[in-house]
């Protein structure tokens, strides 16, 4: 697969952040926190496994652009359709990318969930670093916050909505750098959640 390495500028990324932090700002989902998370996770495994991080900067990003929009209108198990339509608007007409870059990218947001296999390193890297967002404990306080939100004083659904979301997400991390960084995280919060659930 040939590249054009000197093609995606600072400046697309940052416009199309700018654009998936406008949709978290109008639907306030993912929260800010994250979306940055997975972003800066990322870029890091890019940078350790000597990846592409321009792409994995826009695959990060991408991913959930639609999360929002499809939790607002009852569509959250439509999101990644949503998302990955949404992202070929975006990139169809960029010239910034070629068409390899384009597949990857669109791979990026389709494959992120496990529903198919990855095309490339980048989009790897990327179902990988989402996984950060329900493991790390940074994401799993966070996603707590969000839970608490959507369902106030509901503890149990809180705590089994959590649990459930660890073991999915660690059941789609693949790469042993993300296996060795999480593993301690993921034993830790599923024995609090599931001695926390024999309460209810």
């Amino acid at each position: 697969m040939s590249y054009n390495y000197d093609m995606i500028t600072q400046e697309f990324i940052s416009n199309i952040t700018k654009i998936a932090e406008a949709e978290i700002t109008k639907y306030h989902s993912p929260s800010l926190l994250h979306f940055h998370l997975s972003q800066k996770k990322g870029r890091e495994l890019a940078e350790n496994l000597h990846a592409r991080i321009d792409l994995v900067s826009l695959g990060t990003t991408l991913m959930d652009i639609k999360l929002g929009e499809a939790l607002h209108s009852n569509q959250l198990d439509q999101h990644v359709k949503i998302s990955l339509d949404f992202t070929k608007q975006l990139l169809e007409p960029a010239k910034e990318l070629t068409r390899e870059e384009k597949a990857i990218l669109y791979n990026c947001v389709s494959a992120h969930h496990g529903q198919i296999p990855h095309n490339s390193q980048e989009s790897e890297i990327v179902t990988n670093a989402d996984c950060y967002r329900f493991i790390h404990p940074t994401g799993v306080f966070e996603y707590l916050r969000i839970l608490s939100l959507r369902q106030p004083k509901d503890y149990a659904f809180i705590i089994t909505q959590a649990k459930n979301k660890l073991v999915e997400k660690w059941s789609l991390v693949s790469l042993p750098i993300v296996k060795k960084d999480l593993k301690p995280y993921y034993n830790t919060f599923l024995d609090f959640f599931s001695h926390a659930l024999k309460d209810f």
